[in-house]
């Protein structure tokens, strides 16, 4: 397998898993929330699975925009891109916080989402292309 095509297959896993195991492991956690867990660590970690929806969310606008107009490429600067790196290593961490299979989900949600924000800094920001 050669490099390109693993960087494709990272990609697409990128925008097609994110948003599919953050889904499931929200799902995962509303159905089997133990009760005597503490509300911080309930709140840590779903705040830190919308923040990965949210995020994923921006870099596929981000994408779309950058491929309809040649000119929007300066949305993205290398200060925000830098920003959008250090909130996803945050979400890796605050998705230890779910216990559970719901953790399981939300970190391999959260690292795919991490490596499509590290190779976004890629294609994303005008001066690099």
């Amino acid at each position: 397998m050669d490099s390109g095509a693993l960087l494709l297959a990272i990609i697409l896993a990128g925008f097609i898993g994110t948003p599919i195991l953050a889904i499931y492991s929200l799902r995962e956690w509303s159905t089997a929330r133990p009760e005597n867990f503490p509300a911080w660590r309930n709140a840590l970690g779903v705040s830190s699975l919308y923040t990965i929806l949210c995020s994923w969310l921006l870099v596929v606008i981000l994408t779309v925009l950058r491929f309809i107009n040649e000119s929007w490429r300066y949305l993205l600067t290398e200060r925000m891109n830098i920003a959008l790196i250090g909130l996803a290593v945050g979400t890796i961490a605050g998705c230890i916080a779910l216990k559970g299979f719901a953790r399981a989900l939300a970190i391999i949600a959260a690292v795919l989402f991490f490596l499509l924000a590290l190779l976004a800094s890629l294609w994303l920001p005008g001066d690099l292309i």
